[in-house]
């Protein structure tokens, strides 16, 4: 048998294997929703939270708040049609109409959008926690550009505010895109998208970190039950 006939045979074998009801066939491009496109908001988010870091470095300082509105603009229309797209195919509220589906959706999207000011506020105690409890950060900024734990932590707050919002899907897709940018927080633990951090519980120091409501250490998965005292 030469190669193309083996070739065609083969193609046309895949292709028949698409024609039956397994889930991993369903083809529904226009309503399913889209892991690249969530992936493109949390870095368009990332440039919301942190402007002086994350934006573009064309920006001038007299025009960043015009270019910042216009990104949040962008970030509005499109994770609106993502929460929209994952509430309609993850069968959530199933008893609302399409139209009340799109007022929910609306109300979902402003009230993350507004919680951004408050995460920028924790966010901004996270990485005062990390300078304290690392003596190896010359900076904040050397924190703000290096630490993966610190944007492994913003995407998952953001994330963790999208499930309290009662979003399927796309909370977990957020963690776990920020898992496979930084496997292990400095905790040497994974995030649960379930449970809160509270601010300032994470202080990391070589690879682990001290909870101070229990005077304990997580150091690369292993708790030590007595407190390492740090100092810069």
């Amino acid at each position: 048998m030469d190669f193309d006939k083996r070739t065609e045979e083969t193609v046309n074998k895949i292709l028949k294997s698409y024609e039956d009801t397994k889930e991993i066939n369903e083809i529904d491009i226009a309503n399913q929703p889209d892991k690249k496109a969530i992936i493109e908001i949390i870095h368009k988010l990332l440039k919301i939270l942190y402007p002086g870091y994350y934006s573009d470095r064309i920006y001038r300082q007299y025009s960043l708040k015009n270019n910042m509105a216009a990104t949040i603009e962008d970030v509005i229309f499109n994770l609106n049609k993502q929460i929209f797209n994952v509430c309609k195919y993850g069968n959530v509220f199933v008893e609302l109409s399409e139209d009340e589906l799109k007022e929910k959706v609306a109300d979902i999207t402003f009230a993350f959008v507004d919680k951004i000011p408050e995460i920028r506020e924790v966010l901004e105690m996270d990485i005062d926690a990390f300078y304290e409890g690392d003596p190896a950060a010359y900076s904040k900024a050397d924190i703000l550009l290096s630490y993966p734990g610190l944007l492994a932590i913003s995407i998952y707050r953001m994330a963790h505010e999208l499930y309290l919002l009662g979003v399927p899907m796309m909370p977990r897709i957020m963690t776990e895109y920020g898992h496979s940018v930084k496997r292990r927080i400095e905790s040497g633990g994974l995030c649960d998208l379930f449970s809160a951090i509270s601010p300032l519980r994470l202080r990391g120091h070589i690879g682990g970190c001290t909870i101070p409501a229990e005077f304990r250490r997580i150091f690369r998965g292993f708790i030590l039950e007595e407190e390492i005292p740090l100092s810069r």
